[in-house]
């Protein structure tokens, strides 16, 4: 896009309401604020290498509305300041996030993040392609998505420092500019998965389910590695990801299998395998429970191009007994 004017920032005041934010990030953003939103977009020509691209960068403060749709490509954004909900993989249902904080998508994941309930929510985003991003996920510095990782105040800062010195080189079209800033992006995201996580011991078990859905996971040693027993880890689990242990681990299994369908011909009984079900009925029983239909239907729908809906309109923030129930009772 042409010269969106000079990055010029105005105070910004803490009337006390900003119950979300904390100090440390209240520290942070007193220094300055854009005061409406603004997207700039890397031209062809603008940079020498094109194996990076920024399709765009954006700021959108006091943003309203929630994103939920599938996301046409790679991307990533800051949740400045603010809070809100995010819908995180295998979950029946939102869970409530605060800034600041980082949210990773790749192309073909299905987002549902932003304000709620009338809060605040201030970010900045990467909109990219290239072939470098193929190098950045093997080399482990792009997270499988969406997920949102919360970030410290210091992080805030190195990553509100790079985004300032991107557009400005967008705005002054300047290539040398902006190749560096790349190669800068490129090396924070690289610190940035080098860093130790602190993490609790739930979000340890959850992070392990996610990376490998497909394992014979046991339940109760899960809530061992917390430190709780079975019945206060289920309540701690329902309480934070709004469903239970069991069926949030069967909804990552069945979002493998689902990827897997799309993407390659194998037959149904092998995905099934693969995803870490023993037995095929069991696999096509929560399979159409929570798609609404066959594998090999959801299969075909999906290459012919008719699938645009999640799993999730058996009814995010139900559990998966629920949507069972409910659409018994649609169909008598």
């Amino acid at each position: 896009m042409g010269n969106q004017g000079a990055l010029t920032f105005a105070p910004v005041s803490f009337d006390g309401k900003n119950d979300s934010l904390t100090l440390l990030s209240k520290k942070l953003m007193k220094m300055s604020k854009w005061s409406e939103r603004k997207i700039w977009s890397e031209l062809e020509g603008d940079a020498t290498s094109d194996a990076l691209r920024f399709d765009a960068m954006g700021w959108l403060p006091d943003k309203p509305e929630r994103l939920t749709r599938f996301s046409p490509g790679h991307g990533f954004c800051v949740l400045v300041r603010g809070s809100g909900v995010f819908f995180q993989r295998g979950a029946t249902g939102p869970v409530r996030v605060e800034a600041p904080g980082l949210i990773f998508a790749a192309a073909g994941d299905y987002c549902d993040y932003g304000a709620a309930g009338g809060s605040h929510w201030d970010e900045i985003y990467w909109a990219l392609a290239g072939s470098r991003l193929v190098e950045w996920k093997r080399f482990g510095w792009w997270p499988p998505g969406p997920c949102f990782r919360p970030i410290t105040a210091d992080v805030l800062a190195e990553i509100w420092e790079l985004f300032v010195a991107g557009v400005d080189a967008l705005e002054r079209r300047d290539g040398h500019a902006l190749d560096l800033h790349k190669l800068d992006l490129e090396r924070w995201l690289c610190e940035q998965s080098q860093r130790p996580r602190v993490a609790s011991a739930l979000e340890e078990v959850v992070d392990s389910w996610r990376r490998e859905p497909q394992r014979a996971w046991s339940l109760t040693e899960a809530a061992a590695a917390t430190g709780k027993s079975y019945t206060r880890f289920r309540v701690e689990f329902l309480k934070i990801y709004r469903t239970s242990p069991y069926d949030y681990l069967l909804r990552l299994r069945l979002e493998l299998a689902a990827n897997i369908l799309r993407g390659t011909p194998e037959p149904v009984k092998s995905v099934a395998w693969r995803c870490g079900f023993k037995h095929l009925e069991t696999f096509l029983r929560a399979f159409e429970r929570v798609y609404g239909t066959s594998p090999r239907r959801w299969r075909n729908q999906a290459l012919t191009g008719m699938d645009r809906t999640l799993p999730a309109d058996t009814g995010r923030g139900e559990d998966l007994n629920a949507a069972r129930r409910r659409r018994v009772s649609e169909k008598s």
